[in-house]
């Protein structure tokens, strides 16, 4: 298997009203092939913009709507979110507490 780090843009709740807010995430995934990945990425941006908005209009994270590639060479804020990432495969979830906490959007 090999390593593929799956980048996204997301908004969270507080974000919405205004139009160019916008942070990034990162997942690192273990898989046989980039498409894989980044099938696997897409539907974990939609799980976990998904989990971190709480209003009942909330967006729902689409690949259509916000970036979304596999990165190969990550600049330093995405590197220090990869080296915090712990890897997932295909059909895994990563912490949601854990996810939160690297992508700062909350404090534990």
């Amino acid at each position: 298997m090999t390593k593929y780090i799956y980048c996204f843009g997301y908004k969270t709740d507080s974000m919405l009203l205004d139009d160019d807010a916008e942070t990034n995430g990162v997942f690192v995934i273990l898989s046989q092939d980039e498409a894989s990945a980044l099938e696997w990425g897409r539907e974990l941006s939609r799980w976990y913009v998904r989990s971190i908005n709480k209003e009942p209009d909330a967006q729902v994270w689409r690949p259509d709507y916000y970036a979304n590639w596999i990165e190969r060479r990550p600049r330093a804020e995405l590197q220090m979110m990869v080296e915090q990432s712990t890897p997932v495969k295909p059909g895994e979830y990563p912490s949601l507490d854990a996810a939160r906490v690297i992508f700062r959007d909350c404090q534990v």
